[in-house]
């Protein structure tokens, strides 16, 4: 009698060729949003046209690495899950605000990447037992699994490697910076769309009918994060070395999520916010 272990969605493999097409379909589907930032950042900081295709490359090339380590998976290193790592619009207000002040500029935005980094690579084995701070409207996953529907890394990977090879071609950097924003505005809509409806799908699995406070959780939070966008003169009388933090909505909205959250509804356990976790993830795919 033999027995057969069934090979999960993640680690299933596919032919080559439509392999190569859902990598492709995956960078596409990011393509918009990963470059957005480089372009918004080099154009606020008036660089001239070949740096800012330099920033492009070496975005995509980042991109590409990050996403290689997540999927692939190293000892201690990786999370073997279909993800594609892009760069973050939750950082874009703080660098607009350093690049801002003529005392930063570039340099400075540099140092606090670096610097960021090094505290995330740091406080990365911390960050699991924090689990139970975390409402699921925070810790639900977004990501371009929900738009695909392809649950295999190994797509991913493809993908990953498709903008790390994007990250060496210098002509191509100089074509999309030469393309106007309001293009890869429009191109990013549908993206940044999907993720909002995810967001409102998440929502849906948490238990308005019999804890009312999770209301307040939410509606004060989406209404500090609005704060910056309808208000921007709101935190004008605080430290100005504040302003980088208080200037992004989505930290904000975090920050008042995870305090009203442990303020109303206490911490739980640990296993019981990895299942409110999983249950969040499993909403925010489709199936």
């Amino acid at each position: 009698m033999t027995t057969t272990t069934e090979l999960h969605p993640v680690d299933q493999t596919l032919p080559a060729p439509r392999l190569l097409a859902l990598g492709l379909q995956h960078v596409l589907v990011m393509y918009a949003g990963a470059v957005a930032v480089p372009l918004i950042i080099g154009r606020a900081l008036k660089l001239p046209p070949e740096d800012v295709a330099f920033l492009i490359s070496a975005d995509l090339f980042a991109c590409g690495l990050a996403t290689l380590v997540q999927c692939i998976g190293f000892p201690g290193v990786g999370i073997r899950l279909p993800v594609m790592m892009g760069v973050t619009f939750a950082s874009v207000g703080p660098m607009l605000s350093m690049a801002a002040a003529p005392d930063v500029g570039l340099l400075g935005i540099y140092g606090s990447v670096i610097a960021a980094g090094i505290f995330g690579i740091l406080a990365a084995p911390f960050i699991s037992r924090l689990l139970p701070l975390f409402p699921p409207v925070v810790t639900g996953t977004i990501g371009l699994v929900s738009v695909t529907g392809v649950r295999s890394r190994w797509v991913t990977i493809s993908g990953g490697a498709i903008m790390l090879l994007l990250g060496l071609l210098p002509k191509m950097a100089v074509l999309v910076e030469a393309v106007p924003l309001v293009v890869l505005g429009g191109a990013g809509l549908v993206m940044f769309g999907m993720v909002a409806a995810t967001g409102a799908r998440i929502l849906s699995t948490v238990d308005f009918k019999n804890n009312q406070f999770n209301l307040f959780v939410v509606a004060i939070s989406v209404g500090f994060g609005m704060i910056p966008l309808v208000a921007p003169n709101f935190f004008k009388h605080l430290p100005h070395g504040l302003h980088p933090l208080l200037e992004s909505g989505i930290l904000l909205c975090a920050l008042v999520a995870v305090a009203l959250n442990a303020f109303f509804n206490g911490l739980g356990s640990k296993a019981a916010a990895e299942a409110d976790a999983a249950a969040a993830a499993s909403s925010a795919q489709h199936v």
